[in-house]
């Protein structure tokens, strides 16, 4: 079973331009893009432990291992994260599950240092902050609350020359 807060943050990472936000600016889209890398879930390193609720109401635990996001100049986003939920089960404590990473994409937009990004896949919008060269995303649950916060970090331009051709 995945947890709604990584389900989230994969759909969240990035998201998009309803029919009432103003129209990506190129500038913006072009200063933020590039790869960025999950380097914390609620404030701890990766591998990172998580806790949820599931929508039966059982306490699930999330160990998330890494991610990534790719915001293109174009306004479009690809991400992917690795996990492994548990959830317990009369069968035991549910962690027989095995790891699972998801990629998702979509749309974005840039509103000073906020992002509002679009899901394709599932039809879902959220927010995150970009300050810099980091990226804040903060889930909020179906109850308005804060679940989780993810942190990641753009890689420098440098380490894409390395596959260039001689």
């Amino acid at each position: 079973m995945r947890s709604k807060a990584m389900l989230l943050l994969v759909s969240a990472l990035p998201c998009v331009l309803l029919a009432a936000s103003t129209p990506i600016g190129q500038a913006d889209t072009t200063n933020a893009a590039g790869v960025y890398w999950l380097v914390t879930v609620n404030g701890h390193q990766l591998p990172a432990v998580s806790w949820t609720v599931d929508r039966q109401g059982r306490s699930c635990v999330t160990e998330s291992w890494g991610g990534a996001l790719l915001l293109g100049s174009d306004g479009r986003w690809a991400g992917i994260v690795t996990e492994q939920t548990g959830c317990p089960t009369p069968a035991g404590p549910g962690s027989d599950v095995p790891p699972v990473s998801e990629v998702h994409g979509g749309s974005f937009a840039i509103t000073d240092t906020t992002i509002t990004f679009h899901d394709e896949g599932l039809d879902l919008t959220s927010h995150a902050s970009l300050k810099k060269n980091v990226l804040t995303w903060t889930v909020i649950g179906l109850d308005g609350r804060q679940t989780a916060e993810f942190v990641l970090r753009k890689m420098p331009y440098r380490w894409s020359t390395l596959a260039r051709p001689a």
